[in-house]
């Protein structure tokens, strides 16, 4: 690719970096937090901390009534999501 690309890719780099870096820490005082709660709700600073608790997703499968029925009739339209992934600069594209 172009040089432009090449100070882009650079720049994403070193956002994703910093970021990781970020939530580790971010990570580390919420859970610091959660300790400093004692497992209950607490209220301090700006910060308010509550468990919120989710259901279990389904599992389709297990149902026998649905074994019959094609459920992908009821999906929702299509989601295009874009994907950039690190690789590894192989020495022959490190010359272009």
């Amino acid at each position: 690719m172009n040089k432009e690309w090449n100070e882009a890719a650079d720049c994403l780099q070193k956002a994703k970096q910093a970021r990781k870096y970020y939530e580790h820490l971010e990570a580390q005082y919420l859970e610091e937090l959660k300790r400093l709660s004692g497992g209950h709700p607490a209220i301090g600073n700006i910060y308010e901390l509550k468990a919120v608790i989710r259901l279990g997703s389904i599992d389709y499968k297990k149902i026998p009534e649905l074994q019959s029925i094609d459920i992908n009739q009821y999906r929702k339209a299509p989601v295009t999501n874009w994907i950039l992934q690190e690789r590894i600069t192989l020495p022959e594209m490190a010359q272009q």
